[in-house]
């Protein structure tokens, strides 16, 4: 922030995220965050003990954050959303926040190799199926996005959603 550009473009982007950050906005942030973590915990103590012998503390953690995250950026109604992720051929539906971390896995094991960073200015050229997927991944997570705004803005047009706290309600 401190080097931040102090243009008159700079300057209303500001003004358009100040409102998200209101101490009352943000306590009904808190409040959701808080709701989703109990229900998550709640999701768990009903697990039997089969899957509890089995149970991956890091990975169940991560999950719930990218979905907690999801659910503050996007709303609620999000999280039942599927969207098709592509890996090695094969397509698994899962939901945002689960999506997002395995893009980024994916992503992340694509920058590693030497040829990103050869041909880095041909990013755009996908040379293998595995950089195809990523690419159509990528193109999926747009698409949920311009579909949870639009969505979003329907929401917010009726009586139902003008108690909505998650960031994309405050921008719009």
């Amino acid at each position: 922030m401190i080097q931040a550009p102090t243009d008159t473009v700079w300057s209303n982007k500001r003004k358009t995220i100040s409102g998200a950050f209101y101490k009352s906005k943000l306590v009904k942030m808190c409040d959701m965050i808080k709701e989703e973590c109990l229900e998550y915990m709640e999701k768990w103590k009903q697990l039997p003990q089969s899957d509890l012998d089995s149970f991956d503390i890091s990975q169940r953690v991560s999950s719930m954050t990218s979905d907690v995250m999801m659910a503050v950026a996007f709303g609620r109604e999000v999280k039942d959303v599927k969207i098709p992720f592509t890996m090695e051929g094969k397509v698994e539906h899962l939901n945002i926040g689960a999506f997002i971390h395995r893009l980024m896995d994916q992503g992340a094991k694509f920058m590693v190799t030497p040829k990103a960073f050869v041909f880095a200015e041909f990013w755009w050229l996908r040379f293998t199926p595995t950089e195809r997927e990523i690419q159509k991944n990528l193109d999926d997570l747009k698409e949920f996005q311009l579909k949870a705004i639009e969505n979003k803005r329907k929401r917010l047009a009726t009586e139902e959603g003008k108690d909505d706290v998650d960031f994309l309600s405050i921008l719009l």
